[in-house]
C-alpha cells in the first residue's frame, strides 16, 4: 500500500493452508509474496524486497548506517518487544501480570531512549520526516494498544512522549 503497488490480497484459512499457500509459504506462516514466479516470505524480508524491487517511494534511508539500524530495529521488534507484549498478552496467572507488563514496559522505555531520541530527530517517525520500514514492522503491534490498555493494563509510559506521538502520527 505504502508503494502504491497493485496487488491480489488472500486471506488464509490457518486450520485449512492451502496447497497453493504452502507452496508459497514453506513455514505455513503469513504474509507470503509470489513475484515473477518466485516466493517470499517473512515480513521483514517481503518489505525489503519490496522496497529495493520497487524503489520509489523509498522505505528504508540512504545512509547505509541508518539502514543497518533499521534493520537493528525491526529486528529488536521482532526479537524481543513482540515475545514480551505475547507474554503479556497469553499470560493467564494473575500472579506473574506484573512482573511481565514490566518487562514489556521496560521495552517500551528502552525504544523511546535508544530509537527515538537518537534517531528520529524533528519528525514524529523513527527516522525523521517520513514513515517507512521500521515503522510500518512496529505499527500493527501499536494500532491494537487499546485492546492491550483495557485488557492488559499495558499503556505507552507518560516518560515516553516521543513512542506516544509517533504512534498518533502513524
Amino acid at each position: 500500500l505504502e508503494k502504491g503497488l497493485e496487488f491480489e490480497h488472500i486471506e488464509i484459512d490457518f486450520k485449512n493452508k492451502s496447497r497453493r499457500f504452502l507452496a508459497a509459504s514453506p513455514y505455513g506462516k503469513v504474509p507470503a509474496l509470489v513475484h515473477d514466479g518466485q516466493t517470499i516470505y517473512e515480513s521483514a524480508i517481503i518489505n525489503e524486497y519490496l522496497d529495493e524491487v520497487f524503489p520509489d517511494p523509498p522505505l528504508m534511508p540512504d545512509n547505509l548506517v541508518l539502514r543497518a539500524k533499521a534493520r537493528i530495529w525491526t529486528h529488536y521488534c521482532n526479537e524481543y518487544f513482540t515475545p514480551d507484549l505475547y507474554a503479556v498478552i497469553r499470560n493467564r496467572d494473575p500472579g506473574k501480570h506484573d512482573e511481565l507488563a514490566a518487562k514489556a514496559t521496560e521495552r517500551l522505555r528502552f525504544v523511546e531512549r535508544e530509537a527515538f531520541e537518537k534517531l528520529s530527530g524533528d519528525g514524529p517517525y523513527w527516522f525523521g520526516a517520513e514513515a517507512g520500514l521500521t515503522d510500518l514492522a512496529w505499527y500493527p503491534y501499536f494500532e491494537r494498544l487499546p485492546a492491550w490498555t483495557h485488557y492488559r493494563g499495558l499503556a505507552i509510559p507518560e516518560d515516553c512522549p516521543r513512542l506516544a506521538a509517533w504512534a498518533e502520527a502513524m
